[in-house]
């Protein structure tokens, strides 16, 4: 963001201008060095009641302390950068900052303020027009409650996320909505909602065939498949682990090849297990009725 223009013989000009020296010397790489420069800038913008000059400090500690390794130094100024964010009403700056504070919080491995500060920086991306980034924001929120297994909170994020993405009339918001879909999808065949996560992976197939996204289109085949294996549809499976297994190998996925040949053989297998079992039954039907 931005800073105004300050004469630099008057005392906030000289903050301003520490904080410049302060950046380059972060954009250099030397990390801890800046540390040093930001404070004693945060510490002139203080004399002033500069209270965006203060938020910018705290937001470039945080920034220098989490890339020195240091993530729980680096919160403990995240937080104070928000806080000053919050007082000025800055949505652009407070979206930054609460997502820099989820991540944060993600590489500790600490999910449930990850996910609080992810929705957080949406509310704000939202705030000030910025549809996709919130789409993301609350993505990412959706997928770590999914991680751990709270559907019915990861759900109407991923729903809202879906919606999101739509807005945005973008190839790459497009392959984001349907990797959402497809993500969807997965939680509902987890959650043993069959037919809610075959019309979703249907939708996200539909998208990636228009973008002609090779891989993503051979996984969706793949999750259809596994849908319709776990509700006892083996032929149905097998026609699209098949499909899968084409797709895969004529664009050079050979890994997945591998992996999509044997979820087609299983498919095969089941399918000739069910075929016997109505000609045992229909054979016995027959000889009931005889």
């Amino acid at each position: 963001m931005q800073h105004p223009k300050r004469p630099a013989h008057t005392p906030l000009g000289q903050a301003w201008e520490t904080f410049e020296r302060a950046k380059e010397v972060f954009d250099l790489g030397y990390w801890g060095a800046s540390i040093e420069v930001f404070e004693r800038a945060k510490e002139l913008f203080q004399q002033q009641l500069e209270d965006q000059g203060v938020a910018m400090c705290h937001a470039a500690i945080a920034a220098a302390l989490n890339n020195n390794g240091k993530p729980r130094e680096a919160i403990e100024h995240g937080l104070e950068a928000l806080s000053f964010y919050e007082r000025i009403d800055s949505k652009p700056q407070l979206a930054e900052q609460s997502q820099n504070l989820a991540l944060m919080y993600s590489a500790l491995a600490q999910n449930e303020k990850a996910e609080e500060f992810h929705v957080k920086a949406a509310e704000n991306y939202r705030a000030f027009d910025q549809p996709e980034l919130a789409a993301q924001n609350l993505l990412t929120a959706a997928n770590l409650l999914a991680r751990r297994r709270q559907p019915d909170s990861a759900r109407p994020l991923f729903t809202e996320a879906i919606s999101l993405f739509a807005e945005v009339q973008d190839p790459t918001a497009d392959h984001a909505r349907a990797t959402a879909l497809m993500q969807l999808a997965y939680l509902e065949k987890l959650e043993n909602n069959s037919d809610a996560a075959r019309l979703l992976y249907l939708e996200a197939l539909e998208i990636f065939e228009q973008l002609n996204a090779h891989w993503e289109i051979g996984t969706c085949l793949e999750g259809l498949a596994a849908v319709e294996f776990d509700a006892h549809e083996p032929a149905h499976a097998s026609e699209h682990a098949k499909e899968a297994l084409r797709v895969f190998r004529a664009h050079g996925y050979d890994e997945d090849a591998r992996r999509a040949a044997a979820n087609y053989q299983a498919t095969l297998i089941a399918a000739s297990f069910s075929r016997r079992g109505k000609g045992y039954k229909t054979r016995k039907e027959d000889g009931e009725e005889s």
